[in-house]
């Protein structure tokens, strides 16, 4: 037994010698070439006289690496190919960084090392189940091209508030403020899918999501009062976005009150016989309050159809307030 520990100690330490001749060529100013797991392996014998079981401190060195590989991995079905590009990029920025003395340019892009927050918005008493995460961008509702969007905001608000289209236009800014992304309180990150323009194909799609509305279902009758009731719907989030209503009499509003708006790309749900939703296209875009979300849903092409899915314990119903 005793000869075979030896035999494993030599080996070790000619392995080490090996290193020694690879990493840093006998010179001291080549140290910082040894990466931290193989400089912690060669430190094994040392750590096992000090410390204990072997266990008890290459798992935090291990994980220490790996979890900043790990975070890295864009892609499910290519893993490798994420870790290889990450790999090579960190070595270039850390050879950009000391071979022309950047270490102020080019800090660590960690939380840790960012002095400057990532800009975010919530709103605990109108919005406690979201709040809104970066990209960040204003948006000027005067362009060309957003005033579909504009249109769309103004319907919403005539519904919303039960006022004539034109004071709805009224009430509107001439900007809003666009977030790239929803988080729902303790629950997942929806992506939207004009708002955050870094996910590659390969990756899943997390910008659709299941949202509730409340439908009159005397709706083709108008001289009854309405009856609603609370239906289930999905679709894409297009943009997440808050809207800062001007003060309005014929709205009710006496000062400016932000709004946190989805416009979402809806789609044609249908529900099978097993209580799955599934469809194939799209039947239009609208505007939908931030309180009216559910949940992120993944989707299952089936058959020339896309399936929903949801996560277990997402919540069907909430309670809903008068807008006063």
């Amino acid at each position: 037994m005793k000869s075979k520990f030896l035999a494993q100690l030599l080996l070790l330490i000619k392995a080490a010698h090996t290193l020694f001749s690879i990493f840093y060529q006998r010179c001291s100013n080549r140290l910082t070439a040894c990466v931290i797991t193989v400089h912690a392996w060669l430190h094994i014998v040392d750590m096992m006289e000090q410390s204990g079981p072997l266990w008890a401190y290459w798992c935090w060195v291990m994980e220490r690496f790996c979890g900043r590989l790990t975070r890295a991995i864009s892609s499910r079905k290519h893993p490798y190919a994420s870790l290889n590009r990450r790999i090579h990029e960190i070595q270039t920025l850390h050879a950009i960084r000391h071979i022309y003395g950047l270490e102020e340019e080019l800090p660590p892009y960690t939380a840790m090392y960012n002095s400057n927050p990532l800009p975010t918005y919530g709103d605990l008493e109108r919005y406690p189940e979201i709040t809104l995460l970066h990209p960040r961008r204003v948006l000027s509702l005067e362009d060309d091209d957003l005033k579909d969007l504009r249109r769309r905001i103004a319907v919403f608000l005539r519904t919303q508030y039960n006022v004539s289209l034109q004071d709805a236009k009224g009430a509107l800014p001439t900007s809003i403020t666009q977030f790239g992304k929803l988080q729902i309180r303790e629950a997942d990150t929806v992506y939207s899918s004009n708002g955050y323009g870094q996910r590659q194909e390969n990756q899943r799609d997390a910008s659709f999501i299941q949202y509730e509305l409340l439908i009159d279902e005397r709706a083709h009758r108008r001289n009854e009062e309405p009856v609603l009731s609370p239906r289930t719907f999905f679709g894409q989030l297009e943009r997440v976005f808050i809207c800062v209503l001007h003060p309005s009499a014929a709205l009710e509003i006496t000062e400016p009150t932000p709004l946190i708006l989805m416009d979402v790309n809806c789609c044609n749900t249908a529900e099978d016989r097993f209580g799955f939703h599934e469809y194939t296209h799209f039947r239009g875009r609208e505007i939908v309050d931030g309180t009216a979300i559910r949940a992120l849903v993944g989707r299952i092409m089936d058959r020339d159809k896309w399936v929903f899915v949801r996560r277990k314990g997402v919540y069907e119903h909430a309670s809903y307030t008068e807008i006063i």
